[in-house]
């Protein structure tokens, strides 16, 4: 049905628009090769002379024709286009004349067919773009065949919900008939491709000391280059809408959890911190300090590494860390701009081991394959190059963009990104299982968003939903897999999975077969707390301890609650994250030169699916101190910051 639609869709929508295109566009003169003779491009070349004498125009002497049109958004041949993402249109066209034509004008326009699942379908312009729409025209065109990239970045629609939706890129070759050509029925073609809506992305980057660092730190400035070189390849190479990928940096760094000092293996410390630290982000990033994983040439971001998830491929893993030196200046010459592109596709299971593209001499990865397209934010064509989750050295000159997307890789995220317009609410559950089979339990929260596995879900382990009497309300289920092929993964099994939240839950057991591994059962009273230390309005300078100490208690299980810093300095528009996941009621730590001359500090007590917390502003004297503003105070954690989604957390 879809390629036949297609078919048809190629033939009928250039006539259409052809029909609808009766308008005469002033452009400029056309030249000949010589560029002495210059005519008006609605007469011909030259003046003959007729059967009677009379001075009369020409016949054509060539034509002008439209050979393919395709929708271009990220790879050079896609199957499906992203709605929201930022298309154009590659062209290969053909001129017979022997002179040069000048200043081609052309329409460029996107449309949408959409119906039912079996039709009947209906097509319309885009509100966005009325068709046809006019752009600046073709500089030159010579004798030959050449390719275009035409248009200005346009999104795509978002697709209502239960419909099938066709995006229709149409460009019409002069419309108005300017050119005097031999055939003026090739001028215009369309692409028509299914269109598919993505899930946002957001990604929270947290740079991570541990104690046993030794080298030198990324400097504030490498960081933000880090971020936004990672952030623009990101935005240009995977399926996502331009309005729908988002970051967050942490302008402080964070030591490991203490809850998670007992794991002995250095990445899966990092890991249990990320995944303590996610809050509702959906991917949480690492950055440490240079040569992290071992020597590397300086210089050069030297890598990264994130879990191939160990739940079923539904299951994305959440967390990646980057490791390196001094970057690069900017988006377009980053030699490793790729690499949180190639980890964070390791979270969604790329290549899965035992596929038909996973390479036998680096299993999880892409061999080596070329693959070019066109970075439309950018406006760029980009030449073949390495797909980015191939592992290889760079294909590319100095000055090229060094590695890119295939389509099969493409493919592959957009179809794990693609939206569900029915999500719940979630919750994140996270845990360690350790390798002698004992789990380490985490703090889950209650938020919106996404849920990796829906109800019902089979798996060897099972999620059981209770209500108040104990009777079981409904049921999922997910399967750790093992990873044999790939021995050199030192992971231990790191659960991170949001699953549904279903009203009237008030225990949720997870088992394995008979053996329960969790049982968590929700509390019913919002633990109270209180900030000791330091007063509000307390002046601090530069290298100051600051000791923050509080109170907290909890009818339900005032022994189990635990606590997590904060710190703003705009007021409360945002927070960075200090520490997580602690037990003790102090913590300190050193101010750093900061822009603003207030910072806000907050605690949250957890005691399960509730959050309270304190706040508490103090100056800093070495500027120009204003005062700090009234200091409120929150049943629930963030509802002005990048925690806005989260609700509670669950012990």
């Amino acid at each position: 049905m879809e390629k036949k639609f297609r078919k048809n869709l190629q033939s009928i929508i250039p006539t259409a628009f052809l029909l609808s295109s009766g308008i005469i566009f002033g452009v400029s003169p056309l030249f000949s090769a010589d560029g002495l003779s210059i005519f008006s491009p609605v007469e011909a070349a030259h003046i003959c002379v007729g059967p009677d004498g009379r001075r009369v125009p020409c016949p054509p002497e060539g034509d002008l024709s439209l050979i393919s049109v395709r929708a271009i958004q990220a790879p050079a041949d896609p199957n499906v286009l992203v709605a929201g993402m930022y298309t154009m249109a590659k062209i290969e066209l053909e001129s017979t004349f022997q002179g040069d034509l000048r200043n081609v004008p052309y329409t460029f326009s996107i449309s949408y067919c959409s119906g039912p699942p079996g039709g009947p379908f209906a097509c319309s312009p885009s509100p966005a773009c009325p068709a046809p729409c006019v752009f600046p025209s073709i500089p030159i065109v010579t004798q030959a065949r050449h390719t275009y990239y035409v248009g200005p970045p346009v999104t795509t629609e978002t697709p209502a919900q239960g419909r099938i939706v066709y995006a229709c890129v149409n460009v019409i070759l002069d419309p108005g008939n300017t050119v005097d050509e031999t055939n003026e029925s090739n001028n215009g073609r369309s692409d028509c491709i299914p269109l598919k809506a993505t899930k946002p992305l957001s990604v929270l980057y947290i740079p991570i000391v541990m104690s046993d660092d030794r080298g030198a730190q990324l400097t504030p400035d490498e960081i933000d280059n880090f971020v936004y070189a990672s952030d623009n390849f990101l935005k240009g190479t995977w399926p996502l809408a331009s309005n729908g990928y988002s970051s967050t940096t942490n302008s402080q760094p964070v030591g490991i959890s203490p809850n998670c000092e007992v794991i002995q293996n250095r990445i899966d410390k990092i890991g249990c911190t990320l995944n303590q630290l996610r809050g509702n982000y959906d991917k949480v990033v690492a950055i440490v300090r240079e040569y992290w994983f071992g020597p590397g040439p300086s210089g050069e971001y030297i890598g990264g590494i994130a879990p191939q998830p160990r739940i079923a491929d539904s299951v994305p893993a959440t967390w990646a860390i980057i490791a390196g030196k001094t970057p690069y200046t900017d988006s377009l010459h980053a030699p490793a701009a790729n690499i949180l592109a190639h980890e964070l596709a390791h979270t969604y299971a790329w290549v899965p081991y035992g596929h038909s593209l996973d390479c036998p001499t680096s299993p999880g990865h892409l061999c080596p394959t070329l693959g070019g397209g066109y970075w439309v934010a950018e406006g760029r064509e980009i030449p073949p190059a390495n797909d980015f989750s191939a592992h290889g050295p760079p294909c590319c000159a100095d000055g090229e963009v060094s590695s890119w997307v295939t389509r099969a890789t493409f493919d592959y995220l957009l179809n794990r990104l693609k939206a569900d317009p029915n999500d719940p609410a979630t919750i994140l559950i996270t845990a360690h299982i350790l390798n002698n089979g004992t789990t380490v339990n985490y703090p889950w929260s209650k938020m919106t968003g996404t849920p990796d596995i829906p109800l019902n879900n089979p798996g060897k382990f099972n999620i059981t939903y209770l209500d108040d009497a104990e009777q079981r309300i409904a049921q999922t289920g997910f399967d750790f897999n093992s990873i044999p092929s790939n021995p050199k993964l030192p992971f231990s099994p790191l659960l991170s999975l949001r699953i549904p939240d279903i009203e009237g839950t008030n225990r949720i057991i997870i088992s394995n077969d008979t053996t329960v591994l969790i049982d968590r059962t929700f509390s019913a009273h919002v633990p109270s707390v209180r900030i000791l230390s330091p007063a509000n309005e307390t002046e601090f300078k530069y290298g100051d301890t600051v000791n923050l100490v509080w109170n907290a208690s909890d009818v339900d299980n005032d022994d189990k609650l635990t606590y997590s810093i904060f710190m703003s300095s705009d007021n409360g528009s945002s927070w960075n994250i200090l520490t997580s996941g602690m037990n003790e009621k102090e913590f300190k730590f050193v101010i750093q030169p900061t822009d603003s001359d207030l910072l806000t500090l907050r605690v949250a007590a957890n005691d399960g699916i509730n959050t309270s917390t304190d706040e508490v502003c103090i100056e800093i004297k070495n500027q120009s101190t204003v005062g700090c503003p009234p200091v409120s105070q929150f049943g629930s954690l963030g509802h002005e910051s990048q925690y806005s989604n989260l609700t509670g957390i669950i012990k």
